[in-house]
Formats: structure tokens, sequence, C-alpha cells
């Protein structure tokens, strides 16, 4: 197992690389460590939401028999 880098007077709730959440933290442009992975959950919950979305249209699209001509022959079939 690895070992998890800890600060000596901080405790973890989660077991989680230091480098992770401050690499994280840089890209969210998050001041605190607390800040940057509550917007990773954000972000993360937020595009779950987008992908279950896309899903959604995508299977009525489907379901809808709409015909698709292919004007450009590079659908195969």
């Amino acid at each position: 197992m690895i070992p998890w880098p800890r600060r000596p007077s901080e405790p973890q709730a989660l077991p989680t690389r230091l480098s992770q959440i401050k690499r994280a933290q840089r890209a969210l442009h998050a001041k605190t460590e607390t800040e940057a992975i509550e917007r990773a959950l954000d972000f993360a919950i937020a595009e779950h939401e987008k992908n279950r979305l896309t899903l959604e249209a995508t299977e009525r699209f489907v379901k809808s028999g709409i015909e698709i001509k292919d004007v450009y022959g590079t659908l195969g079939g």
C-alpha cells in the first residue's frame, strides 16, 4: 500500500495525495485546498448531469425513428 503524505497538524478525512490536491487547486484557481476539493466535486457532479442529459436526448432521438440521409457517404452501411 502506498503511504499517503500527511501534515502532522492537520487530520485527513480522506486519504488523498497532497500533490493531486495542489494540482487541482492550481487548475481550478482555488485559494485553499478545501475550495479546490469542493470545486472538483461540483465539476464532477455537473459533468455527470451533462452526460446524463446528453444520453437521454440521444435515446429520444434514436427512438424517434428519424431517417438520417448520408449525403457525404461517410456513415457506411
